[in-house]
């Protein structure tokens, strides 16, 4: 049984994801370029990591992580416009350290060595 905290962890980065996602989809037809590109591949990517996380799987931190420092390396890339806060660089460095935190809590629970223990 997956931990209280890895589901809450899983619907939060879903639920902050989804919509992003399909905005960046809706933005590589309308406005096609790298930014669009980058920032629908960060989003797919950190989509399917939650799925990893939900099984309890090692690859899907990894993959957040590749998701996320895509996502965080286009924040940093591509300027940010005037008026914006550096709040939009932050937030996400603020979510990837609690991610890091609870994942870092069951992180030997990971790849399906607790259930066998569990189970002899």
């Amino acid at each position: 049984m997956r931990p209280r905290a890895i589901f809450l962890l899983c619907f939060a980065v879903a639920a902050m994801t989804l919509p992003k996602f399909f905005n960046a989809l809706y933005a590589i037809f309308v406005i096609p370029g790298l930014y669009s590109a980058v920032w629908l591949i960060s989003n797919a990517l950190v989509l399917i990591s939650c799925y990893g996380l939900w099984q309890m799987r090692r690859w899907g931190v990894y993959l957040f992580l590749v998701g996320w420092g895509l996502k965080l390396a286009g924040i940093l890339w591509f300027p940010v416009p005037q008026g914006r806060s550096q709040w939009l660089f932050w937030f996400p460095v603020i979510v990837l350290l609690v991610y890091l935190a609870v994942v870092a809590h069951y992180w030997q629970d990971m790849d399906g060595k607790a259930q066998e223990t569990d189970a002899g």
